[in-house]
């Protein structure tokens, strides 16, 4: 298998809402941690605006995306109450969001092989 982790385009962002589309599905027929809910999380337009902000990464294999995360400093301020290994500067950490794997990707770790 090819594995190509990239930055996303708004060409991508058809392939994208499917992939959202198809996860939140997958989630709402079992277990959903993440509380995501097809057409209120992880829809076009968070896709559209990571795109615009330049974090927006897709993980594609042979050319298909099967992945997807953004990659930014923001974070919850819950995450100051964390218990770190390491102190770092806001400007020094980068925080992972919407970390999503098409369904049928997940058993051979294409999260593990994003992050």
């Amino acid at each position: 298998m090819e594995y190509c982790i990239e930055k996303a385009s708004e060409k991508d962002l058809d392939e994208i809402e499917n992939l959202y589309i198809s996860v939140c599905r997958q989630l709402q027929r079992g277990i959903n941690y993440a509380c995501w809910s097809e057409g209120e999380y992880l829809t076009r337009n968070i896709a559209a605006d990571g795109i615009n902000k330049d974090s927006l990464y897709v993980l594609r294999v042979n050319h298909k995306i099967v992945g997807t995360m953004i990659l930014n400093t923001e974070y919850e301020s819950e995450y100051v109450q964390g218990k770190w290994s390491v102190a770092v500067l806001d400007n020094e950490l980068l925080v992972i969001h919407t970390l999503a794997v098409q369904t049928d990707f997940k058993k051979p770790g294409i999260a593990s092989i994003m992050l």
